[in-house]
């Protein structure tokens, strides 16, 4: 049980690392 968490954990800390790389790639994009 506690392994299954870990992954949901760290797959919930991708997801939001995936979003922020996104806003960020987006946003330098129209600074540039």
């Amino acid at each position: 049980m506690e392994t299954d968490f870990m992954d949901e954990f760290l797959a919930d800390i991708e997801f939001e690392e995936f979003i922020i790389a996104r806003r960020t790639e987006k946003n330098g994009r129209t600074k540039n």
